[in-house]
């Protein structure tokens, strides 16, 4: 799995308030967290399998 790369902001963003960055980490971290190792499960099922309830 290729390994998470910050991106630099383009210059043209106010900084974020205190409630933005709460939300922006929040959703990183959900997504770190919880939908990455759920990708990397589904990535190596078969199709039928990925879409079985």
């Amino acid at each position: 799995m290729s390994e998470y790369i910050e991106l630099p902001v383009s210059g043209l963003e106010g900084p974020l308030s205190e409630m933005e960055q709460t939300v922006q980490d929040t959703a990183h971290r959900f997504a770190t967290e919880v939908l990455r190792p759920a990708g990397e499960k589904i990535d190596t099922m078969s199709a039928e399998d990925a879409i079985a309830p």
